[in-house]
């Protein structure tokens, strides 16, 4: 069993997939708390929980079959530390308990913090006599986590993903048919785009213009199109949508499933769902934009999940299934003014 720990908010989380030392199968521990208005939103569908109360009595944790997540927060270094410590010290005796065994050399340590603030000693967490450093990125379910949350590490290996999936449709374009050239582009180009686009692709537009050029680049290699072609006119004929509007499109579909409960945990306070005006904006199926004073809070999947929810038009938003939602929202998105 291989754990990642992630300090935060000012400072901490932690990751943990769970392996039977006897059968290898997969199990889940923890507790269901989701993290604390979370600046990105990581979402995927989880396995029921096995409650374990001796263990992670102050953390919070999220659950999946390949990794756990358990994280906390603390103004404190020190004591965000000790509560670590004891944390992962209960965690490892309940593992030994029920015949599990966590393997440190694969455990990660993260702190998230300001560059304003600098740390006044080194943080290390202890697990069976085992220090772990501190580190400056983790990986979580194929994402790449920064200390700064700014995602240009994941961006990065995006690049190289995309700068792959561009040679090969630059090398079988002229081999295959243009749905079978289209296809290698949903799969060796959009896959990537799409993956966890609703936690990373509300970063900053410096981290994402690089990765909108390689997808014009994309599309004009697909599309055989001249080189000065208009790159947002291409994305509209192909009913392709560009980086910004694929993150609306994501984040517009787990709101959906949210407010009508389909979500096995939610992304946004209920509280902020919640609109007991009587107004025209309100009867529009709208919500209070929460007051924020910076770029951080701007960049929060409550801010922006809101702000993206209230353009959304009201026949949108009452859609009676998710199938028609989607096929709407997509039109609509389509239709918007989108950056190349």
């Amino acid at each position: 069993m291989a754990i990642t720990l992630w300090g935060g908010g000012r400072y901490g989380w932690s990751f943990f997939p769970l392996i039977d030392v006897e059968t290898g199968s997969l199990r889940q521990i923890g507790q269901t708390n989701r993290p604390p208005s979370s600046r990105h939103l990581c979402y995927r569908p989880r396995l029921p929980l096995q409650l374990t109360p001796e263990s992670a009595s102050t953390s919070a944790s999220l659950l999946y079959a390949e990794e756990t997540i358990i994280f906390n927060a603390d103004k404190c270094l020190r004591s965000l530390t000790g509560k670590l410590n004891n944390d992962l010290a209960s965690l490892a005796a309940w593992c030994s308990h029920n015949k599990l065994q966590i393997n440190p050399t694969k455990t990660r340590f993260v702190v998230c913090d300001c560059h304003q603030r600098v740390l006044n000693y080194i943080p290390r967490v202890v697990l069976n006599k085992f220090a772990i450093e501190a580190e400056e990125e983790a990986v979580f379910l194929g994402l790449q986590l920064d200390r700064d949350l700014k995602f240009h590490s994941h961006v990065s290996c995006l690049r190289r993903k995309i700068a792959y999936g561009m040679r090969v449709l630059i090398k079988s374009r002229d081999v295959f048919s243009q749905p079978t050239i289209l296809s290698l582009y949903y799969a060796f180009v959009l896959s990537h785009i799409n993956y966890f686009i609703s936690s990373w692709g509300n970063t900053y537009t410096t981290h994402l213009a690089s990765l909108q050029t390689m997808q014009n680049q994309c599309i004009s290699i697909l599309t055989r199109s001249p080189y000065r072609s208009d790159a947002k006119t291409v994305l509209i004929e192909n009913n392709i949508l560009n980086i910004e509007s694929s993150f609306k499109y994501k984040l517009g579909i787990l709101l959906f499933k949210e407010i009508n409960n389909q979500l096995p945990v939610f992304i946004i306070p209920e509280c902020n769902l919640i609109n007991t005006n009587i107004t025209r904006f309100a009867r529009n199926h709208n919500f209070i934009l929460p007051l924020v004073h910076s770029n951080y809070g701007i960049q929060t999947a409550l801010f922006a999940g809101i702000r993206l929810w209230n353009t959304i038009t009201a026949e949108i938003k009452i859609s009676q299934s998710i199938g028609k939602f989607k096929k709407e929202l997509k039109t609509f998105l389509a239709s918007m003014p989108q950056s190349s």
